[in-house]
């Protein structure tokens, strides 16, 4: 009943037990090679432009996003050096969202903190 998460680099999916893209924009075949699988999708993006496009194309197929607060660090790795797994592993779980609630919190989170963004 876990999600499969599904991030951009290996170090950041090795720390969550899913699945690197290793880019940030999905073709049509790896989108078919994940949806094999039975598990809730559930994009974590980096927080950079590409990130951000990435979570767009998530939502466009239905997946979820995860949008942690661990800002300013970039991406899972550098927040677990930072700040510890199980904060970390916390913040990812509890800001999942779906749906509409997924298009709404990123739009405000991309209006937040667009300084972070370039």
């Amino acid at each position: 009943d876990r999600p499969l998460y599904i991030t951009e680099g290996f170090f950041d999916s090795w720390h969550v037990n899913g699945v690197a893209i290793i880019t940030n924009n999905m073709k049509t075949s790896k989108i078919k090679l994940l949806e094999r699988n039975k598990r809730d999708k559930v994009v974590i993006p980096d927080y950079n432009r590409d990130g951000m496009n990435l979570a767009d194309q998530a939502i466009n197929e239905g997946w979820g996003i995860s949008l942690p607060t661990y800002l300013p660090h970039r991406d899972i790795c550098s927040a677990i050096n930072h700040f510890g797994k199980l904060y970390v592993l916390k913040t990812i779980i509890k800001n999942t969202y779906h749906s509409f609630e997924a298009k709404t919190r990123l739009k405000e989170f991309k209006l937040k903190n667009y300084k972070f963004l370039d």
